[in-house]
C-alpha cells in the first residue's frame, strides 16, 4: 500500500519529533540533573494525559490490565532513568544509535519466552548491528565518553526492549488511560531517585530547557500517540515501522545542527552498521510486521510505546483514523 501525501508529510514529522527527542533530552541535561529533568518531562504528561483520559471518558485499568500498566511502569521507569542518565554523559547521537538496536533486543526476549521464533535472518541482523555497536561505543570511549553512561544506554535499551514484552504478555488496556496510571507510579519513582542521588530540585532558568522541556511535554510525549494511529490508519504499521530506522538519523542531523554534535567518521559506519543490521533482523522479515512490535519498539517514550498494548486500538484505527483528521 502506497502512502499518500498527507501519509507521508506526517511519516516525515513522527520521525523529525522521535528523533528530536534526544537532542532535547541532551539540551535539557545543561542545566537540569537526569532524574529531576524525567520526573517534570513525566509529571506534566501526566496531568495532560489523565485530563484528556477523564475528558474522553475513557476508563482506567482495572484487574490484569491495571497489572499490566503497573508492570509497564516497573520496567518503563527503569529504562527511562537509564536513558536520561545516559544521553546526559555521552551524547544524543549516542542515545539514538543505542536505540535503534531495540527490535532486535525484543525479538530476542520474545523469542526466549515463545512469542517470536529465532530466524537466520535475525541471527545475522544482530551479528552486523552487534558489529556497529562496537565500532560505536569505542568510538565513544575513544572520545572519553564515560563508560557508566555508555553502560546506561545499554541498560535503558534492554529494559525498553522488555518493556515491549510485558505488554504483549499483560496488555495494559488502553492507551492513554494506562499512560497515566502508570505515570502515578513512575512519577514518585523517578522523584525518590532523585532525592536519593542529591538532585536540586529546581525549575530551569533558561530559556532554552524550557523550550526542551515543553518539547518533550507536548511534542514528545503526548503527541506522538496520536500522530502514530494517524499514520497506521492510512497506512500500515508494517511501513510505519521503518520510523525506527530514520530517527537514528534524524537525532545525529539534529544533534549536529542544535547542539554542535561533530558527525565522527567512526559514527556513520557504526551506525550504518547498526541500522543494516536491525533491518536485516527485524524488519525485512514478516515475523516482526505485526502492530504491536512497530510501534513499541521505539525509544520508550510513555504514550508511544503503549500504542498498541491493546489490539482493538489497532483495529479501530485502521477503520477509524483512515480519514483526514
Amino acid at each position: 500500500m502506497r502512502p499518500d501525501r498527507v501519509t507521508v508529510v506526517a511519516f516525515v514529522a513522527f520521525v523529525v519529533i522521535a528523533g528530536a527527542v534526544s537532542v532535547a533530552i541532551r539540551l535539557g541535561s545543561f542545566e537540569l540533573p537526569a532524574f529531576w529533568a524525567a520526573a517534570l518531562r513525566y509529571g506534566m504528561a501526566v496531568a495532560i494525559l489523565a485530563a484528556l483520559a477523564i475528558a474522553l471518558h475513557i476508563p482506567f485499568p482495572r484487574g490484569a490490565n491495571l497489572l499490566g500498566a503497573l508492570l509497564f511502569s516497573l520496567t518503563f521507569v527503569i529504562s527511562t532513568a537509564l536513558l536520561y542518565v545516559g544521553v546526559s554523559g555521552s551524547s544524543a547521537s549516542m542515545g539514538a544509535i543505542a536505540f535503534a538496536v531495540t527490535p532486535l533486543v525484543t525479538l530476542a526476549l520474545a523469542a526466549s519466552i515463545g512469542l517470536e521464533r529465532v530466524t537466520l535472518r535475525g541471527v545475522v541482523g544482530a551479528l552486523v548491528a552487534g558489529a556497529g555497536m562496537v565500532v560505536v561505543v569505542s568510538d565513544q570511549i575513544g572520545a572519553a565518553v564515560p563508560v557508566p553512561a555508555l553502560l546506561a544506554l545499554g541498560g535503558a535499551m534492554f529494559f525498553a526492549a522488555l518493556t515491549t514484552v510485558v505488554i504483549k504478555r499483560v496488555p495494559p488496556g488502553h492507551p492513554i488511560a494506562a499512560n497515566a496510571v502508570g505515570g502515578l507510579f513512575v512519577l514518585p519513582v523517578l522523584l525518590a531517585l532523585s532525592f536519593a542521588a542529591g538532585e536540586p530540585w529546581v525549575l530551569p532558568s533558561r530559556h532554552e530547557t524550557w523550550v526542551a522541556l515543553a518539547f518533550l511535554v507536548l511534542f514528545g510525549t503526548v503527541l506522538l500517540f496520536p500522530l502514530a494511529l494517524f499514520i497506521i490508519g492510512r497506512w500500515t504499521a508494517s511501513g510505519y515501522s521503518y520510523t525506527n530506522l530514520f530517527k537514528p538519523l534524524a537525532a545525529v542531523a539534529l544533534a549536529a545542527i542544535i547542539l554542535g554534535e561533530p558527525i565522527r567518521l567512526t559514527l556513520v559506519v557504526g551506525g550504518t552498521l547498526v541500522l543494516v543490521g536491525v533491518w536485516a533482523g527485524a524488519f525485512s522479515t514478516t515475523a516482526v510486521s505485526a502492530p504491536p512490535q512497530a510501534v513499541t519498539e521505539a525509544e520508550p517514550d510513555v504514550v508511544s510505546v503503549l500504542l498498541d498494548a491493546d489490539s482493538d486500538i489497532v483495529g479501530r484505527a485502521e477503520s477509524e483514523v483512515s480519514t483526514p483528521i
